[in-house]
């Protein structure tokens, strides 16, 4: 009885989305909708109608509009792209049954492939994956591999398309978002997970570190890279990807016509061809063929079905609403009153038609731009950097790479102060206790060597004699006309709290190293700067004027023009707009500094 109660209930849906589709693709002059691949879009909202045509109608306009239609796996750029191994299917599920979907961040190079190849990837292998009974019934859990990953791997924009096509625009139950070892530069401005924010998201969102993953998905199912001792076949996947294809109804795939009626602003030529779009009929089908996929649902689902038909439209279970979070909650909360103000979102689109990097606000390359720079920043900030072309490889960061569990990062070990009780603390220690700590501390060895600070040819490069800069950990510049002299600037990678190489730290530049300086800038991609001293303090020069004081203001320096563009006046300190290029390319990449003239 009860298989039966299921089988009616979720045959009655079936047939009221078959009838609501067909009608929406008569007027497109489309043949009908086959009942299977119906039943994944009902199954993807709990056998809702309303939300499920209306999935439908997201998932068709999306098709199209990005361009995934007609996927043909065995001709470039899309065999090249399915190579790299980027994105795969687990050949394992979580233990409620949903699939695992795995991005790796690192695999992906926005300047070697476009947004709708890789988005052709990901469709082509999620096609093969809902074929499956089990991956429609139990969704998918989609985890973001950054372990290891610069900078230069982030495409906001891509992330953004893929998410939001995975939780309102693909026919699988999104489950679970899992980002894992998500770096600095990511996860301190949020705005990255803005979309996450706007929509709603609850409880689903997790940025997690590599030991936290197995909290969520079993080691077993985890792939080594992971922490897991899953042994991942991406090729044998990919065979399986191709024998589905081969072997499913085309109408699963792709549908005929474009989706006029939907959004506008689809290109033709992507659309499917009408002949090869031959559906079943639907209403002469007979739904018996599908009482085993249909009686495999549990009482809650029983109970949505039954719900479906007086159009409620909440869903407990499935990744359309949810929360950022990390594992300590410290997350949670951001979707505050700015996104529960309708003007605020007026304002954040307005606000970032300013921002042209692709992380909005934050210094991202786009794919086809490469050679020049505008900066949002005045530190010497490594949160935001990306190692540049023609560059040496800066050292493993986890400023670009995600938290670290190396024992020799600042970790919480239960022994710090708060605010108030630190100030407390200041005050009894008082100034000659302060004194005797810092002698402490100067009177220890150092950790390591200077000798490139003492190089006969870098000794001009520092400031002070006694204040050089560490070699395992020195920011080392591409050589210039293959001069091995000219790699040197004191400048070191300094690590944050958990986060190593988190930032650059760097001496006042001299009127002989303004050069480097900005090279620095430009080849770590730094997008903030902050200078924590005055240029002269009590008579002495503390740091050279190596960029333009006054708005409009233009110098150059080594082969880079230096443009201040906007001068902000505050109390305390002054934030300037500069706009650095490289003269030896014609190229004008849009990335900005905002710039921090501090009085700390």
């Amino acid at each position: 009885f009860y298989c039966l109660k299921i089988f009616f209930l979720n045959s009655q849906a079936t047939k009221e989305f078959v009838e609501q589709v067909n009608e929406l693709r008569r007027s497109r002059n489309v043949g009908p909708l086959s009942w299977n691949t119906a039943v994944k879009f009902l199954m993807a909202r709990k056998f809702d109608v309303t939300r499920a045509v209306s999935l439908y109608e997201q998932h068709e306009a999306t098709r199209h509009r990005e361009g995934l239609v007609n996927l043909n796996p065995t001709s470039d750029p899309l065999r090249t792209e399915l190579s790299t191994g980027k994105f795969t299917i687990l050949p394992c599920r979580d233990e409620s049954g949903a699939a695992i979907a795995v991005f790796t961040a690192r695999l992906h190079d926005p300047r070697a492939t476009t947004q709708q190849t890789t988005l052709q990837g990901v469709v082509y292998q999620l096609d093969a994956a809902l074929e499956s009974i089990e991956t429609q019934r139990c969704g998918l859990v989609f985890i973001y591999d950054m372990s290891e990953s610069a900078y230069q791997n982030f495409d906001y924009q891509l992330s953004q398309k893929i998410l939001t096509l995975l939780k309102g625009g693909y026919p699988a139950r999104l489950k679970k978002v899992l980002i894992v070892t998500a770096p600095l530069w990511f996860k301190a401005p949020f705005k990255v997970l803005r979309l996450f924010v706007r929509e709603k998201l609850r409880d689903r969102v997790y940025t997690v570190s590599l030991p936290e993953l197995v909290n969520h998905i079993s080691g077993k199912c985890l792939p080594r890279d992971l922490g897991g001792d899953l042994s991942v076949d991406h090729n044998a996947w990919l065979l399986r990807c191709s024998t589905s294809m081969t072997n499913r109804d085309p109408s699963s795939v792709c549908e005929s016509a474009p989706p006029h009626t939907f959004q506008s602003g689809h290109n033709p030529s992507a659309d499917c061809d009408n002949n090869s779009t031959t559906m079943v009929p639907t209403g002469d089908h007979d739904p018996s063929s599908s009482v085993e996929q249909l009686c495999e649902f549990s009482e809650d689902e029983v109970s949505c079905c039954e719900k479906s038909f007086s159009h409620d439209s909440n869903d407990e279970d499935d990744l359309e609403e949810g929360h950022v979070r990390e594992e300590d909650g410290r997350l949670s909360g951001l979707n505050g009153t700015e996104d529960e103000d309708p003007t605020n979102e007026e304002k954040r689109k307005e606000g970032e038609k300013d921002l042209s990097p692709s992380l909005k606000g934050e210094c991202s390359p786009e794919p086809e731009i490469q050679d020049t720079a505008h900066l949002n920043g005045h530190v010497l900030h490594d949160t935001d950097r990306i190692s540049g072309r023609g560059s040496p490889l800066a050292p493993p960061s986890s400023g670009s790479s995600g938290f670290s569990d190396d024992d020799s990062l600042h970790y919480d070990d239960g022994r710090g102060f708060t605010l108030e009780e630190f100030v407390r603390h200041l005050r009894d220690k008082g100034r000659q206790g302060l004194y005797h700590d810092y002698a402490q501390i100067k009177s220890r060895p150092p950790d390591g060597t200077f000798e490139n600070s003492r190089k006969r040819w870098n000794q001009i490069k520092n400031r002070y004699t006694d204040v050089l800069c560490f070699d395992n950990s020195r920011v080392v510049l591409s050589a210039e006309d293959d001069d091995c002299h000219t790699d040197y600037i004191n400048a070191n990678y300094v690590d944050g709290y958990k986060q190593k190489n988190a930032f650059i730290s760097t001496q006042g530049p001299l009127p002989g190293t303004f050069g480097d300086f900005w090279r620095m800038i430009w080849e770590q991609r730094v997008c903030v700067i902050v200078m924590t001293t005055r240029a002269v303090e009590r008579g002495r020069t503390k740091c050279g004027q190596y960029w333009p004081v006054d708005q409009d203001g233009v110098v150059s320096h080594s082969h880079f023009t230096i443009t201040n563009t906007h001068v902000y006046n505050y109390r305390d300190y002054t934030v300037s707009t500069i706009t650095i290029r490289d003269n030896r390319v014609s190229k004008k990449p849009p990335f900005q500094w905002n710039w921090k003239d501090a009085v700390l």
